[in-house]
C-alpha cells in the first residue's frame, strides 16, 4: 500500500510540472485539479496506513502511471495543445483522468473526518473561484456537492431534478455540454463553463434548449471543420458553433466569399447573467439580448443543413492514428466517421480482427456509397449498415435537438424561424 501511494504522489507531481510546461494553448486545469486532489488524498491514507481500515486494494497508482504513459507520448511529438483544444480528442485525456479521480474519491470516503490539510488549498474554496459569478449556482453546487470538483452525471442531474423539469433530450444534451466524453462525471470547472455561456442558473435549463432547437447550431466544431462542412456550400450559407472546446462562447461561421477563407466570428456573453456581445472591425463592440438576435443582425438566412456534425458518431477533423487511438480498446465491428484528406469523401476507421482499419465513403450529390460498392443510399446511416464489418458506433454523444414542441404550449418559442425538423429530432432519439 505505501509503495503504491508513493507512486501515485511522484506521479501527480510529475504530471503537473509537465501540464504547466507543456499545454500550449490549451486549458490543462481539468486534469491538474483530478492530479492536485489524487496526491492530497494520498497524502492523508499514506499518514493513516497503519490503521486496519486503511489496509485496502487501490489501483490509483497503476492509473496514473497509465495516465503518464499517456502525457508522455503526447508530449514527445508535441500533440497535447491539440488534444486539449479537441471536444473528441479530450476523449483520450477524460477518460483515464475520470478513473483516476473515481480511485482517489473511493480513498476519501475510507479518510472521513480524518483528512488534513490540502497540500492544495485551492481545492479548499473551488467554489469560489469558478462560481462567484453566479451565486445561485454557487449555492446549488456547494448545497448538493460541497468542494467536490467532480460528480457522477446521474447524481447531478438528479439533483438538477429537483429545480427543473428534466426530459430525456435535456439529459443528453447536459452530457453532450458536460460529458461529451461519455465518463459518466461531470466537473466543477465544465459546470461553471456552461452557467457562463448559458446562463444565470435559474435560466440554464431553457437557455440551453432555446439553442438546440435550431437548424444553424452544430455544437462543438474546431474551425477547420467548420470549412470543411462549409467550402461546397453556397456563397452565404453558415453555421453556430461552440468556440473550441469549450461552450462558453460560440462563432459563427460563415462561406460570404467564394473565393475567399471562411468567415469566423467569435460571438461571447456579455455577462454570465444575460446578452451578448459581437467585437466587429467595422462596427465595433455590439451588444444583442439573444443569440438569435446576432444572426438576424448579419442577414443570415442560409443555414448549413447537414446533420452529419450532430452524431455521435462522427469526429471530425482526426487523422487515421488519433482515430485508432480513440478505438484502441473497443471490440471488432466498434467504428466512427471522420473527414477524409480525399475529397469529397468521409474516412471508417473500425476494429478488424483487434487491428485498426480504415475505409472510404463517397460523397455524392444525391447520396453516399461505400468504396468499391455499386450502391448508392440516400442516408449516411442506411450506407454505413451496408457492411457487416461495421457493427457498434462508438460511444460518442450526440446533439439531440430540443423537440419542435417543447414550447408550444406556452408560445415561447414557438415564432422562432428555422427549428429542427420532426424528423430529425427522431432520427437522434432513435440512436441513444
Amino acid at each position: 500500500m505505501e509503495t503504491k501511494l508513493n507512486t501515485a504522489k511522484a506521479l501527480a507531481i510529475r504530471l503537473l510540472s509537465i501540464f504547466k510546461d507543456k499545454s500550449g494553448p490549451g486549458d490543462s486545469s481539468e486534469y491538474t485539479s483530478v492530479l492536485k486532489f489524487a496526491f492530497d488524498i494520498a497524502n492523508d491514507v499514506h499518514r493513516w496506513r497503519d490503521r486496519p481500515e486503511m489496509q485496502i486494494s487501490t489501483d490509483i497508482d497503476l492509473q496514473m502511471s497509465s495516465f503518464a504513459d499517456l502525457i508522455n507520448n503526447l508530449t514527445s511529438n508535441n500533440r497535447l495543445p491539440r488534444y486539449l483544444l479537441s471536444s473528441r480528442l479530450r476523449r483520450v485525456l477524460d477518460r483515464p483522468s475520470a478513473a483516476i479521480f473515481n480511485s482517489a474519491h473511493s480513498l476519501y470516503q475510507l479518510l472521513g473526518d480524518r483528512r488534513s490539510g490540502h497540500s492544495f488549498p485551492e481545492l479548499e474554496r473551488a467554489t469560489e473561484e469558478l462560481l462567484s459569478e453566479c451565486p445561485d449556482s454557487r449555492a446549488f453546487w456547494e448545497r448538493n456537492f460541497g468542494q467536490s470538483i467532480m460528480v457522477p452525471l446521474n447524481r447531478f442531474i438528479q439533483a438538477l431534478g429537483h429545480y427543473f423539469e428534466i426530459h430525456q433530450y435535456t439529459v443528453v444534451q447536459l452530457q453532450y455540454l458536460l460529458d461529451n466524453s461519455n465518463t459518466g462525471y461531470i466537473s466543477m470547472r465544465r459546470f461553471a463553463t456552461m452557467i457562463r455561456g448559458f446562463g444565470p442558473f435559474t435560466s440554464v435549463i431553457s437557455n440551453v434548449a432555446s439553442l438546440f432547437q435550431y437548424n444553424w447550431f452544430h455544437g462543438y466544431l474546431s474551425t477547420q471543420e467548420a470549412d470543411n462542412l462549409l467550402k461546397n456550400q453556397a456563397q452565404g450559407t453558415f453555421l453556430v458553433r461552440f468556440s473550441k472546446a469549450s461552450c462558453d462562447a460560440v462563432v459563427i461561421s460563415c462561406h460570404l466569399f467564394t473565393s475567399q477563407p471562411m468567415v469566423h466570428t467569435v460571438v461571447q456573453k456579455a455577462t454570465a447573467n444575460s446578452g451578448f456581445v459581437v467585437e466587429d472591425a467595422s462596427r465595433g463592440r455590439q451588444e444583442f439580448p439573444t443569440l438569435l438576435g446576432v444572426v438576424q443582425r448579419y442577414n443570415l438566412t442560409t443555414a448549413l443543413q447537414s446533420q452529419v456534425s450532430r452524431l455521435g458518431w462522427f469526429f471530425g477533423d482526426i487523422s487515421g492514428q488519433e482515430a485508432g487511438e480513440l478505438l484502441a480498446d473497443k471490440p471488432n465491428g466498434c467504428y466512427l466517421i471522420r473527414f477524409s484528406s480525399q475529397p469529397n469523401h468521409y474516412a471508417i476507421t473500425h476494429i478488424s480482427d483487434k487491428n485498426v482499419k480504415h475505409g472510404l465513403i463517397e460523397c455524392l450529390p444525391h447520396g453516399y456509397k461505400l468504396e468499391h460498392s455499386p450502391i448508392v443510399n440516400a442516408s449516411l446511416t442506411e450506407t454505413l449498415s451496408q457492411s457487416k464489418l461495421l457493427k457498434v458506433q462508438i460511444d460518442g454523444i450526440p446533439l439531440v435537438p430540443t423537440p419542435p414542441d417543447a414550447f408550444e404550449a406556452s408560445g415561447e418559442l414557438s415564432k422562432f424561424p428555422a427549428k429542427i425538423s420532426r424528423h430529425f429530432f427522431d432520427l437522434c432519439r432513435s440512436t441513444l
